[in-house]
Parts: C-alpha cells; sequence; structure tokens
C-alpha cells in the first residue's frame, strides 16, 4: 500500500539523519558507534515477584553515551511481575 511505502521511506530517512547526527556529534562513524554501544547489555534478575534490570559496565559504550548526552542506563526496578 502507498501508505505503507511512505511510513517506511519516513522511518528511513529519519535513521539516517539520526545517524548522521552521532556521527557528527561523536566525530565517528555510525559503524564505530553501533561496535561500541553493542557492549552495552542489560540483564533482567528476578527477585521474588520483582524485575531489576541491571545494565552491565562498559567503559565504550558509557564515552559513546556521555559525547550523545544520554544517561547511561544504571539499575532499574520494574513493577511487580
Amino acid at each position: 500500500k502507498t501508505e505503507r511505502i511512505r511510513v517506511h521511506v519516513f522511518v528511513c530517512v529519519l535513521s539516517l539523519l539520526l545517524s548522521r547526527i552521532m556521527e557528527n556529534q561523536a566525530r565517528r562513524t555510525i559503524e564505530s558507534i553501533t561496535r561500541d554501544l553493542d557492549y552495552l547489555d542489560v540483564v533482567p534478575i528476578h527477585v521474588e515477584d520483582r524485575l531489576f534490570l541491571v545494565s552491565s559496565d562498559s567503559s565504550r559504550a558509557s564515552d559513546i553515551l556521555r559525547i550523545l548526552e544520554i544517561p547511561y542506563p544504571r539499575i532499574l526496578e520494574s513493577a511487580h511481575t
């Protein structure tokens, strides 16, 4: 359908724009940024009826997020599971 094609093109252009903004801010390629952000991982831990999301500690990902002014994820607690 025409509308689906328009939305798909919009998402592709938006993705390209965000990639370029990240590259300009970090002064690195999007491939390099993506590779370093791959070190970022969030592990779910279930304790009784609660879910905690604990992030890994990655200096590479931390550097990228700091440059992009995105807070590094720490321990998050969800509502009751």
